[in-house]
């Protein structure tokens, strides 16, 4: 963790939240073990939803994988960031028959993300799997229809990794590329993988928790064979403090390369969040 949980202190009061579903079961697991000092309860809608609602005062703190904008910065001044973890994204898929795991690089996965490469036994997949027999059937990639912090994560990395494959920028909502199947929330988009052979997508590694989805082997661009369950001990960050918001940046180095920083976001007007940081 980057920061201690805000609302795990010995301050009695209650806190409601909402947003990204990469910190669900993190931020839930922390409320529930405060020793009752703080309780409430954490919508897992997605940081789109959960920053519109924390700027609509619906909730008193919002969990969002990315930063926010500079025209979300400038509408609402009174927001403060504060980076909270470390957060690896981890890529999901159905392949029947495959008893291997699958392996690929960030080159080739920005590839089947763009729809440059629209059939399991392509070359270049088949390069990096020599093992496996994989299946000529067509790639049937889903991914998230709403604002979402996993997707700024993957878009981001991918623009970071393998530009030449992907030299579109980062954001929350994936770019009109192909035909994917669109999904609102990870909980529906972990389902839709689950039940549609010869899918793939993309998912935080806390909510895979209990989950039967498989999941990519990532070679990072040094070829190391990298898990995302190595990330928080492979990745690190740097931080820069501009207009009183702390933003961090994830360095992969020699580790796992799908990683961002997930932020704690609320309105530095809030009553009860500046009695918990007294």
């Amino acid at each position: 963790m980057l920061v201690p949980f805000l609302w795990a202190t010995s301050v009695y009061g209650v806190l409601h939240g909402a947003g990204s579903t990469i910190l669900c079961g993190i931020i839930q697991e922390s409320m529930g073990y405060s020793n009752g000092s703080v309780v409430g309860g954490y919508d897992c809608v997605g940081s789109g939803t959960g920053l519109t609602r924390v700027f609509s005062g619906d909730v008193d703190f919002a969990g969002s994988d990315a930063v926010l904008t500079e025209t979300q910065a400038e509408e609402y001044p009174d927001a403060q960031m504060i980076p909270l973890t470390l957060t690896p994204l981890a890529i999901i898929y159905n392949l029947p028959g495959l008893s291997n795991s699958l392996t690929m690089s960030m080159n080739t996965l920005a590839k089947i993300m763009s729809a440059q490469i629209t059939h399991w036994d392509d070359p270049v997949i088949q390069s990096e799997n020599p093992d496996s027999s994989l299946p000529s059937e067509p790639i049937r990639l889903i991914v998230r229809n709403d604002s979402s912090g996993s997707t700024d994560i993957l878009t981001t990395s991918l623009n970071a990794h393998a530009p030449s494959s992907w030299p579109w920028s980062g954001g929350k909502n994936f770019p009109d590329l192909g035909s994917p199947t669109r999904i609102d929330g990870t909980t529906g988009l972990i389902g839709a993988v689950l039940t549609t052979n010869y899918s793939v997508s993309y998912a935080g590694v806390s909510s895979l928790v209990g989950s039967k989805a498989r999941y990519a082997v990532l070679l990072n661009n040094f070829g190391d064979v990298t898990l995302p369950w190595w990330a928080s001990g492979t990745s690190s960050a740097s931080f820069v403090l501009d207009k009183n918001n702390l933003t961090a940046t994830a360095f992969q180095g020699v580790g796992y390369p799908l990683v961002g920083v997930s932020y704690l976001v609320f309105k530095r007007s809030s009553e009860k969040i500046c009695e918990l940081l007294e």
